[in-house]
């Protein structure tokens, strides 16, 4: 996995901004940590890395990180997540660039605090 991630930051315009930056959500009361901070393509935003494959809800996810008190410009931003191969070979990219994931996260969290209201 190591080289792998060695080969996306050889060749990918990124610049690493923060490293496992904790970020909450004062209103819908939840916490996280992002794996990266970045500029990426001169772009703010943020690098979810994985050493899994792809499944669906990482978007969702990536969305719910960035729906935090700390001052994303949602407008201007990537959301990136990194699969990272085993075998050292390039990763795969996966941009969550989908505004319904944002409001699947939003629609996730409220139900679980109304199961907690039970």
């Amino acid at each position: 996995y190591l080289e792998s991630w060695k080969q996306f930051l050889s060749t990918a315009p990124v610049i690493i901004i923060d490293v496992e930056k904790f970020v909450f959500n004062s209103k819908l009361k939840y916490t996280g940590r992002v794996d990266r901070t970045v500029y990426y393509d001169n772009v703010p935003g943020i690098l979810d890395i994985k050493s899994g494959a792809y499944e669906r809800w990482h978007p969702i996810q990536l969305w719910g990180y960035a729906d935090t008190d700390y001052r994303w410009n949602l407008k201007h931003f990537k959301l990136t997540g990194v699969y990272l191969k085993k075998n050292g070979r390039f990763p795969k990219i996966e941009e969550a660039d989908d505004i319904e994931n944002l409001y699947d996260w939003r629609a996730a969290i409220r139900i679980a605090r109304w199961k907690e209201k039970k």
